[in-house]
């Protein structure tokens, strides 16, 4: 006959946390990450940074649908004043460009970020050249979020007021480069040096 031994108790579903453990989430930044490296070794030393293929895809959706929704709350507004010229709407169409560009530049180009010892190149679109960040110039840091979703990367320079935010979403390898750059994690509202 066996022994008695003492009933675990178990925490119901609805009283268990959701949240993921907040000391993994510190350790995923403090070393680079165990997927498979979506990056190319440089000539000179450096590591160019590619974009996600799922990425790519998936992104401009995002910003076709999220264009089509503000389209038409533009298109009731231009009817309410009684705008119906179509160069208005060439420059809404051109500003939802604008504007989106960091969700979409991935189905022209594959390079998202080249990394070297002293600067940081982030690419737009057809490959442009769109920041050129000097390490010693600019201090680089994220602020973490709750879910699944990719921290964007913020660099403040110095000598300007406001900090560039640049959107990783399309980074195959977010969390390496965020490791890459030196980003540090900080908390609450964005800082003023």
């Amino acid at each position: 006959m066996p022994k008695y031994s003492a009933k675990k108790h178990r925490k119901p579903r609805y009283k268990q946390s959701h949240r993921p453990n907040s000391t993994a989430s510190i350790a995923l930044f403090e070393l680079p990450s165990n997927k498979p490296r979506h990056v190319v070794p440089l000539a000179n030393g450096g590591r160019r940074y590619l974009i996600s293929i799922w990425a790519a895809i998936f992104m401009p959706i995002a910003a076709i649908a999220a264009g089509g929704i503000f389209g038409m709350v533009y298109a009731a507004i231009c009817v309410m004043l009684g705008l119906t010229h179509w160069s208005a709407w060439i420059l809404f169409g051109l500003f939802w460009l604008w504007l989106t560009e960091s969700w979409w530049f991935g189905l022209s180009t594959r390079k998202f970020a080249d990394v070297y010892a002293d600067r940081i190149v982030m690419y737009g679109v057809l490959g442009r050249k769109k920041y050129v960040f000097s390490r010693a110039k600019c201090t680089f840091y994220y602020i973490p979020h709750n879910r699944d979703i990719t921290p964007a990367l913020w660099v403040k320079r110095e000598n300007r007021q406001f900090p560039i935010r640049v959107d990783n979403t399309l980074c195959a390898d977010w969390e390496d480069f965020l490791f890459e750059t030196g980003a540090v994690e900080i908390l609450g509202h964005l800082r003023r040096e």
